[in-house]
């Protein structure tokens, strides 16, 4: 049964007003963000056979039909239409490129789509059904309810995936999902399909079958104008059923947004080329069944940047559309010429992702170009450091979807760190380079939330001095080095160990080393940051605090019995982001509760990090305060003293950068002594998104990194969201 608010939620925004279907539109966009330019004729067909699978469910209730609209959500359906393209076309040369042949095409392109979206969305992948958006929807927000996950998902989860794409009736975007212009192939070709998959012509009219599917158009109409016309109060009631709906959809290692787009960039020309096949056998269902997880290839190369300038900012961007550019910064003398560069990771170009170096005098010259920069090693989802040693800065970059950790300088790997203690992908990257220890070195935090079966989480630190030996410039050797080789710490939560806690979902450390000093790491789905002392940490180190955006406990022999997995409607995705920063000889922690736009500041004293207060960013008019996300990225400027916080759904998506003074918070924590402090447009409202092209939710602000030079840096990895042809989702990082 659905829980109270999701049944007026649903009844609200799906019955009452008439929508029929589900996850329609998110099928539609994810069809034309990949389609081939082939096919840009025969929109009709691919919109078709992106919502076919689901529209024989209901339509005309029966066993039978039921039956079928399930097998033709896997491959041996795709064979069979293969096959009969092969017989019908692709043996004819005649016919082969007829436009009943290319409609066919169109349509079983949009069936494969729809087939690998459901699979990861849905948690069918073999083998990794404990992880999944689904499953890991209901285990955090809908405890464990896989039936209330599921619901909000299809419906809900079309809204929120809408609110991406436009904003109001001048997105033009919108018109691509109510274009009444939806065509399967011709009736010979339909027929002889489902004869083929068990489905005699009695049982079903080409005519009926026309009806069901103009249902996915109806529906995709009813939510597009749902959308245009009750905007802020869908939001509202999606963000409020879930406030953290939204960023899981998105970024989920398995079935979010992101890894869809990067397995569908993979797994399409894979499918495309079937049709190019003389012959199709079991080898060719593998294909399609394996084609997320073929062999990622490490290579260089040269890819086109975009600089362009808006006043006093520069925004650069890749020629490449989903790219997610902006992803993660780094800046450092990578190379040897003592020049400063800034590396930017696009982790879902070409479905592999890449980085680029870029000269960062070029980038803040703020003159117009059109430059050719460096993409070098592919790898999926990566973030992106500088560890610095004996004068030398290596870029560091992580491949989570091998587990793996590369160290580059001048263009060459020197080292790879690898964890052969997992067999799943996705189980750790970098999160943050600190020196932990006082030996001068900088050490690795590896952040592991999904970590396990069950997602427990690991959180793991790789001291520096044990990398030091194989960063020589002088070596000649590029060295592989297992995990379980080093001296490491691996903490697991205990004495928690709950299933979806997502430990290790953030990390941070004292930022000035001292005996006294501290280890944060987010258990997220707890909404708790756990705090480990430094002096003696050891795998079996226990938490001395456990933070909560309640208060400090200190967990003696046994821990608080009200520590739980408890969705973000309660915890606000406390910890999602940390920040530790030194003011006037001190150690500062800032905290973040983007979903409720909170960012709470921590002074260490005395063995102990003591609250100081809150700093809040009231709503806007515009914008559910759910989706506004006040503290997704923390950034502190020593040389002025001041805090840069991002809303990237600040002013109804467009985004914004807030500056505070560490002054002005510890005045109003110590003299005025109030444990709120205010944020407003007056005074402290820094920047908003200066780009006027921006369509769709460019999470602008999603990454801020303060330059040597002053200069703010600023990561918008959805630029181009709203884009459903050219230039999607290419990604941008502002310089300010």
């Amino acid at each position: 049964m659905l829980c109270g608010l999701l049944r007026i939620g649903l009844l609200f925004a799906i019955l009452s007003l008439g929508v029929r279907g589900a996850g329609v539109t998110t099928h539609l966009t994810y069809v034309t963000r990949v389609a081939s330019e082939k096919f840009d004729d025969y929109y009709p067909w691919l919109k078709a056979g992106a919502f076919f699978p689901d529209s024989l469910y209901s339509c005309k209730p029966s066993k039978q039909l039921s039956e079928f609209a399930e097998a033709t959500h896997w491959p041996p359906f795709l064979m069979s239409g293969l096959k009969l393209w092969q017989e019908r076309y692709g043996s004819i040369p005649s016919k082969k490129y007829s436009q009943d042949s290319v409609r066919l095409q169109a349509f079983l392109t949009g069936v494969f789509s729809h087939q690998i979206v459901d699979s990861s969305w849905h948690s069918l992948v073999d083998g990794f059904r404990s992880h999944g958006l689904l499953r890991v929807l209901a285990e955090t927000e809908f405890h464990g309810q896989i039936d209330d996950a599921h619901d909000f998902l299809d419906t809900i989860g079309d809204f929120i995936g809408l609110s991406n794409i436009f904003s109001d009736i001048t997105d033009l975007n919108w018109k691509y999902y109510v274009n009444s212009n939806w065509t399967i192939p011709k009736e010979e070709d339909m027929t002889e399909l489902l004869s083929r998959n068990g489905l005699s012509p009695g049982k079903i009219s080409y005519k009926e079958l026309e009806v069901c599917v103009s249902r996915g158009l109806s529906a995709s109409v009813s939510e597009t104008f749902v959308m245009l016309s009750r905007r802020h109060e869908v939001l509202s009631l999606a963000y409020k059923i879930s406030p953290a709906s939204r960023d899981i959809m998105q970024e989920y290692w398995l079935g979010g947004e992101f890894d869809l787009i990067a397995m569908l960039q993979k797994c399409l020309p894979v499918y495309q080329n079937l049709f190019d096949t003389n012959s199709l056998d079991q080898n060719s269902i593998r294909q399609i069944q394996l084609c997320g997880n073929l062999p990622n290839t490490l290579s260089s190369s040269h890819g086109a940047l975009r600089i362009d300038t808006n006043q006093d900012v520069s925004i650069v961007r890749p020629v490449t559309s989903l790219s997610n550019f902006g992803t993660s910064i780094a800046l450092g003398q990578f190379k040897s010429d003592g020049k400063l560069y800034m590396a930017v990771s696009a982790p879902t170009q070409n479905s592999e992702g890449c980085v680029y170096l870029i000269l960062f005098s070029q980038v803040s010259s703020r003159t117009d170009s059109a430059a050719v920069m460096e993409p070098f090693t592919p790898m999926r989802g990566s973030t992106v450091h500088t560890f610095s040693t004996h004068g030398v800065d290596f870029l560091v970059i992580s491949e989570p979807g091998s587990n793996s950790i590369h160290f580059y300088h001048g263009g060459r790997r020197y080292l790879t760190i690898r964890d052969g203690m997992t067999s799943d992908a996705f189980q750790l990257q970098l999160y943050a380079v600190a020196d932990i220890d006082g030996d001068s070195e900088p050490d690795l935090l590896l952040s592991g939330p999904f970590y396990g079966k069950n997602e427990t989480g690991r959180a793991i630190v790789i001291p520096g001095i044990e990398l030091v030996r194989y960063l020589r410039l002088s070596s000649t050797n590029n060295t592989d080095v297992d995990i379980s080789s080093l001296s490491i710490v691996s903490l697991n939560g205990g004495p928690y160990n709950r299933a979806y806690q997502h430990f290790g979902a953030a990390m941070a450390a004292s930022h000035l080393y001292s005996g006294k000093g501290f280890l944060y790491v987010t258990c997220q789905s707890l909404g708790a940051v756990f705090v480990y002392p430094l002096f003696g940490l050891q795998p079996s180190s226990l938490p001395k605090y456990v933070m909560t955006y309640k208060g400090l406990l200190t967990p003696e022999e046994e821990p608080p019995i009200d520590i739980k997995v408890i969705p973000s409607a309660v915890h606000g995705m406390f910890g999602k982001g940390m920040l530790s920063f030194g003011y006037k000889g001190n150690n500062y922690l800032a905290i973040s509760q983007h979903l409720f736009n909170y960012v709470f500041i921590y002074r260490e004293d005395d063995y102990l990090p003591k609250f100081l207060l809150k700093i809040r960013l009231e709503d806007d008019q515009q914008t559910a305060a759910w989706s506004i996300g006040f503290g997704t990225a923390i950034a502190y400027d020593v040389r002025s003293e001041t805090l840069h916080i991002s809303s990237p759904g600040s002013f109804d998506n467009k985004g914004a950068i807030w500056k505070i003074s560490m002054q002005e918070l510890l005045a109003a924590a110590e003299a005025w002594k109030t444990d709120t402090f205010y944020v407003n447009v007056v005074n402290h409202l820094d920047l908003v998104n200066p780009w006027d092209d921006t369509k769709g939710f460019s999470n602008f602000g999603k990454v801020l990194q303060i330059a040597p030079n002053k200069s703010v840096i600023i990561g918008a990895p959805q630029y181009g969201n709203g884009n459903l042809h050219d230039k999607q989702l290419t990604g941008a990082v502002f310089v300010r």
